[in-house]
């Protein structure tokens, strides 16, 4: 059976976000009243674009031999039996997170990942039984 647990968000990256998002519209309301041109709108609407397509859904799925991690378009499958470390980190580093509050996920031949499930005591608890499932077989 498959597992989905939501990234968890930090208030300050939605605060981050919208205010670039504000701050853009600002530049292409201006930008449309100074020129009249209604092309001014078209970079607002391709950062808009952009960013969903980058950030949103950032959901993680367990399943029988996978952890499947989705962040917009964005997909990775990483097989259970390969996953060696799982520790809880605050590195800022890019990844498909939308918090700080991430668990480093050591798997493969010297591959990570970095992960910021929402139901984080549940979402380890979980993939804990599914590795050692995953490794009696």
């Amino acid at each position: 059976m498959e597992k989905t647990y939501r990234s968890k968000v930090d208030a300050w990256l939605i605060a981050v976000l919208g205010f670039a998002f504000v701050t853009m519209a600002g530049v292409m309301v201006l930008s449309l009243w100074a020129s009249g041109d209604a092309t001014a709108v078209i970079p607002l609407v391709l950062f808009s674009l952009m960013l969903g397509a980058v950030a949103f859904p950032t959901q993680y799925t367990l399943t029988k031999d996978l952890l499947r991690v989705q962040s917009g378009l964005l997909r990775y499958r990483i097989p259970l039996a390969e996953i060696t470390e799982v520790t809880p980190t605050r590195e800022p580093w890019s990844s498909p997170a939308l918090s700080l509050d991430r668990l480093n996920i050591a798997y493969g031949n010297g591959k990570r990942i970095l992960i910021s499930p929402a139901e984080k005591t549940e979402f380890v608890s979980e993939l804990n039984v599914r590795i050692q499932r995953t490794r009696s077989r």
